[in-house]
């Protein structure tokens, strides 16, 4: 079964953990990486993702926001074992991490979650973004924290969020002269509706739809970051994006860190990235969401 993985990996893994791999197995979900599950002959067992042609520092850039999302200590993240940037001068690189035991969500979970994710949400910055730059899927993000230390929150999302991705969106083609001009024209009103006083730059997952949120038998864990500081509705308003968490989910977060009032209103203007960043990686029926949003803020 080892042989389903390609070989130059099983050498690197082999070579490195000192031990041979007896069986593997395809780990579904994601559409990115080749994934496995690997067992070695002393027994013990990781999960490893693989990428044949990677952007440059594509897993050093998450073993990065999985150590720094770890850090505070108030939610489960899945250990990094190794990886490797680049296998004997291929383009090809590796992530083997602890395998966590998949569960259930139950409403207990859930609610453990929401106060996790809440506590989680008050490690702060003194400004928005990250030192350095990382991913959103295979798409790069763009943080440059060093330059970000006088501007508001709006201003951030839009110049750092929204510009490089409708950047891409005229290189591929869907993010048309309309859309330019609708963006243009609605800018000013994004920036002023993500301000509020005081807003503090929080640590977020970055990336926090369900798919990235693993159930583990210990509880929720939080896997594929896109990690940065910014502000913490955009988080909770990815999950709502593709299906809601559970009312317990949102009680339990708002019982530590409760949202403020117009959230509603901010969290569509919060998932317009997500919705530019899936046109630009899928194409499809993202296009038309991107615009029909735009139009409605």
């Amino acid at each position: 079964m080892a042989r389903m993985i390609d070989p130059n990996v099983c050498t690197a893994l082999e070579r490195f953990y000192g031990s041979k791999i007896v069986s593997s197995s395809r780990a579904h979900g994601g559409s990115i990486n080749e994934a496995f599950f690997v067992s070695f002959s002393d027994g013990e067992e990781f999960f490893l993702k693989y990428h044949h042609e990677p952007p440059e520092g594509f897993f050093a850039a998450e073993v990065h926001g999985l150590q720094a999302l770890a850090e505070p200590g108030e939610i489960r993240v899945p250990r990094v074992v190794h990886f490797e940037e680049r296998l004997d001068d291929r383009n090809l690189s590796l992530l083997l991490l602890e395998k966590l035991e998949a569960d259930t969500a139950t409403p207990k979970k859930q609610e453990e979650f929401g106060r996790a994710l809440a506590r989680l949400h008050q490690t702060s910055s003194d400004r928005w973004g990250l030192a350095r730059d990382n991913f959103i899927g295979l798409l790069p993000q763009v943080n440059r924290q060093a330059e970000a230390a006088q501007c508001s929150w709006g201003e951030f999302f839009s110049t750092r969020r929204l510009l490089p991705q409708a950047s891409l969106g005229r290189s591929k083609g869907w993010f048309t002269q309309t859309a330019e001009r609708l963006f243009e024209a609605k800018r000013d009103l994004i920036i002023s509706k993500l301000h509020r006083d005081g807003q503090i730059p929080s640590l977020l997952h970055g990336d926090l739809w369900s798919g990235n949120v693993f159930w583990s038998k210990q509880g929720a864990a939080l896997i594929d970051p896109a990690v940065y500081y910014g502000d913490r509705e955009a988080d909770i308003a990815m999950l709502e994006l593709f299906g809601s968490p559970p009312r317990s989910f949102r009680e339990a977060y708002e019982e530590v860190f409760p949202l403020e009032d117009g959230y509603e209103q901010r969290k569509v203007i919060h998932n317009l990235y997500h919705l530019m960043n899936h046109a630009n990686l899928f194409g499809g029926s993202y296009v038309p969401s991107v615009l029909t949003t735009l139009e409605t803020l």
